[in-house]
């Protein structure tokens, strides 16, 4: 915090921002499972690999594993490294439903991390092109909630998110980064890379985008349908 004010000629951090970095760090320290289990724990090193693996796959991470098999596959995965690996890189992550706050991807903004939902939902959907009168910001068409999870395809593919992605609840995750994901783990497991890259894409084809983009063309129509009518109303005028 001190270093932050320096940049800012020791002027104090806005009150709503001090808030919100408080209030993450809080949260992670409180829900950090890893804090006494890194590589280079002198501990954790001196046990044999299987009870390494045991105490990271098996106990620390062991729900997350299961409630969100459809990414990390733990059968089929169960005699690689690759489980005891990618969980080094979960990092608890807290989601606020208040506006300004909940706003978790952007229309056309990097996506940096993925996200596996504990608690609390999500919305995605797409920014509405408004009408003078129209306070709504955005047309959310899709709900996420306990175990799903989302980010997988824009991080696989490198892709920039293609719509907005909201807090509609106060959520709480675990959140994988893209750049954990492309320099430590995928480039050790490129069968498994493979085989995540390919699942996110259909399953976001098929479960995301293809109903989101039907639903915003209509919408478009709709638009375009009003800005005629009013100018042909100010022409006849």
């Amino acid at each position: 915090m001190t270093l932050l004010t320096r940049f800012r000629e020791n002027k104090p951090l806005p009150n709503s921002l001090y808030r919100q970095i408080n209030q993450h760090f809080k949260y992670y320290w409180l829900n950090n499972r890893l804090s006494q289990v890194q590589k280079d724990n002198k501990f954790i090193n001196a046990l044999p690999r299987s009870i390494k693996r045991g105490i990271v796959v098996h106990y620390l991470f062991d729900d997350i594993f299961f409630n969100f098999r459809f990414f990390f596959n733990p059968q089929k995965y169960k005699d690689s490294k690759f489980l005891y690996d990618v969980a080094f890189g979960l990092k608890p992550r807290h989601f606020s439903e208040k506006d300004e706050e909940n706003v978790i991807y952007d229309e056309e903004e990097e996506v940096l991390e993925m996200y596996f939902i504990q608690s609390g939902e999500i919305q995605i959907g797409y920014h509405m092109y408004q009408q003078p009168l129209e306070r709504d910001r955005y047309m959310l068409t899709h709900k996420l909630g306990s175990n799903s999870f989302f980010g997988d395809y824009y991080i696989c593919h490198n892709k920039k998110a293609e719509f907005v992605h909201i807090a509609t609840t106060e959520v709480e995750a675990f959140a994988l980064s893209k750049k954990f994901l492309m320099r430590k783990v995928f480039p050790n497991y490129p069968q498994i890379y493979k085989e995540i890259r390919d699942d996110s894409k259909y399953r976001y084809n098929s479960q995301i985008k293809d109903e989101i983009m039907k639903h915003k063309m209509s919408h478009i129509e709709v638009v375009n349908k009003r800005s005629t009518y009013n100018t042909l109303n100010i022409r006849h005028k």
